[in-house]
């Protein structure tokens, strides 16, 4: 009897394991380079489309996001310094005090909801 619940303990241990150890999790921290970008129409029809761009988003682990174009805008544009604050426990980048964009990281890509008036988003692919 012992050697029973033994063996279902230690089977019960095993199967409660998982092994979410964050090495298939892709980490914000780090550069991110704009590949792609979706501009809506307003009725959801928007795709995302291939842009050429030297944008790039730099996320450090003190909660600042730095950026050589308008993060808030579905910019290609590499030619202006941006600094931000973001959370990661939000899943946001805050622009001011009155907005934030949101941000998901989707089959290891990093996705940013821009301030538009009709929906709009940016793509970006780690580089380091």
């Amino acid at each position: 009897m012992k050697k029973g619940i033994l063996f279902f303990t230690l089977i019960g241990f095993l199967f409660s394991c998982n092994d979410d150890d964050n090495s298939s999790e892709i980490e914000l921290v780090g550069t991110w380079k704009l590949i792609e970008v979706l501009v809506g129409s307003g009725d959801g029809s928007g795709v995302f489309e291939t842009v050429n761009s030297e944008k790039i988003l730099e996320f450090q682990k003190d909660g600042i996001v730095t950026s050589n174009g308008r993060i808030s805008a579905a910019s290609v544009e590499a030619n202006v310094s941006n600094r931000l604050r973001y959370s990661v426990t939000e899943s946001v980048i805050f622009s001011d005090g009155f907005s934030s964009m949101k941000f998901e990281i989707t089959d290891s890509f990093l996705i940013v909801d821009n301030l538009c008036t009709e929906p709009c988003q940016s793509k970006y692919a780690k580089v380091r």
